[in-house]
């Protein structure tokens, strides 16, 4: 004898840390598209979420640097480049939230922005001096790293400074 109505099994609610596992934080277009068949993915260092998220993303995208105007792939390969700490961001964002690389970018770079190095200033080239007993290897070396690290300073303004950074009577 049948009963009616009839009885209707209803599932079990899924765990949430699983659920939060099976969302996926891409759109449907961009999940749905499947990856190009001459696509090899590349081996990334993985973001420690530790680092600068603009030299990260930088980083991703020289790897990507055959890939970069494929936005789709751009974002549908990212989550591989990311560790622990960045995988977990990830994971928590809105299902369906990310339509495009731009928008992916800038929610991981706001996510991470704790991180970001600022650029030395002109001035930190003005305490780099040649110490006596070091080598002009090592001066060099520190100089030309701090240089580097600045982002607008004039090229006479970083050699002038140089030889000022030299001992009196030094041979350069």
């Amino acid at each position: 004898m049948a009963m009616w109505p009839p009885r209707v099994v209803t599932p079990a609610p899924m765990n949430k840390e699983l659920a939060r596992l099976t969302a996926i934080p891409l759109s449907l277009e961009i999940e749905s598209t499947p990856l190009p068949t001459e696509f090899h993915q590349p081996k990334f260092t993985l973001y420690d979420g530790k680092t600068d998220p603009y030299m990260y993303v930088s980083h991703y995208q020289q790897v990507m640097a055959g890939h970069w105007r494929n936005d789709t792939l751009m974002c549908l390969i990212f989550q591989a480049s990311l560790g622990e700490l960045g995988l977990k961001w990830f994971e928590r964002l809105s299902e369906g939230s990310i339509e495009g690389w731009q928008q992916l970018v800038e929610a991981f770079v706001t996510r991470f922005k704790t991180n970001t190095r600022t650029p030395k200033k002109v001035d930190h080239l003005l305490g780099i001096k040649m110490e006596s007993g070091s080598s002009l290897k090592a001066y060099n070396a520190k100089y030309w790293e701090t240089d580097n690290e600045i982002l607008d300073c004039p090229t006479n303004l970083a050699i002038a400074q140089y030889k000022r950074g030299l001992p009196v009577g030094h041979r350069l």
